[in-house]
């Protein structure tokens, strides 16, 4: 706290610039999930976020989740967690599972906006939070409470932390565990980081990495091994229900299925854009 005299036996007290500035992001982000939500109108959860609240009144309640009942889907283990003391709420707990959604929401939008900051301008920054924060696809995930936005959330946030230059730091590997407590997607990226950070880090800085590169996938398979027996059990999952779905899986069907896929999340306009900005950016 600063002082500045203001007369003769007064002393006017002021807050210092940092304190303001470090309210800044949670204020911002209750903002935008705010005006996200009021913008987009209802909401109701989805099918996975129900299973995760029932799955989470479960554990609450002392036994463990039904991941084999007829007609469940994959299992999202930090989903769960936060369920855990959701649940036993009901209705209530149904209206909090979704605020959080929109919280992770704003928390994207901030998060878009400080990596277009730090890599480019504050106008590209806002750009890329108003673009994110307006897809059709997005506001419907977030209107469900699906695990998409957090996890998005998560890796916006890693990639911030990374271009502190931090490597063999800790901060980035953990948030990328979480979101591979979200999306398995989590743990190619948190190998990934493993792989480059490992050759700048010391003997034990390098079993600390590993470890947590490897915490997620493990922590998910404990969880499927005390629930079903079977340590592979969200992955027999999927790939059955994709089976029963007639979904394609080769690769050659996942490029050719990029551009529609990118079409489907930023539309049309907003994906030849995106395009012409990258091409721009590499010039």
């Amino acid at each position: 706290m600063s002082r500045t005299a203001a007369g003769p036996g007064s002393v006017v007290r002021r807050p210092e610039a940092g304190s303001v500035g470090a309210w800044l992001p949670f204020v911002a982000v209750i903002a935008a999930a705010v005006v996200a939500r009021i913008a987009a109108g209802g909401a109701m959860l989805g099918y996975d976020a129900s299973w995760s609240l029932l799955w989470g009144r479960d554990v609450a309640s002392g036994s463990w989740p039904e991941f084999e009942a007829p007609g469940a889907p994959t299992p999202h283990p930090l989903h769960i967690l936060l369920a855990v003391s959701l649940g036993p709420l009901g209705a209530t707990g149904a209206d909090l599972l979704l605020a959080v959604s929109w919280l992770a929401l704003g928390a994207l939008g901030w998060l878009a906006f400080r990596l277009g900051t730090e890599l480019f301008s504050p106008w590209v920054g806002v750009a890329f939070a108003v673009l994110l924060m307006t897809r059709p696809l997005l506001l419907l995930e977030t209107r469900q409470a699906i695990v998409d936005v957090p996890f998005l959330a998560l890796v916006a946030g890693a990639g911030l932390v990374a271009l502190k230059g931090d490597r063999t730091g800790l901060q980035v590997p953990i948030l990328l565990a979480l979101a591979g407590l979200l999306r398995p997607e989590g743990w190619l990226l948190a190998a990934a980081w493993f792989v480059w950070a490992a050759p700048a880090a010391s003997a034990r800085r390098r079993l600390e990495l590993a470890a947590v590169a490897a915490a997620a996938p493990v922590a998910w398979a404990l969880l499927d091994l005390a629930s079903t027996g079977d340590p592979l059990h969200s992955l027999n999952v999927t790939q059955g229900l994709a089976e029963q779905l007639d979904r394609p899986r080769d690769f050659d069907t996942a490029l050719r299925a990029t551009p529609d896929y990118l079409r489907l999340v930023a539309t049309p306009v907003v994906a030849w854009i995106g395009l012409a900005g990258a091409l721009a950016a590499l010039i």
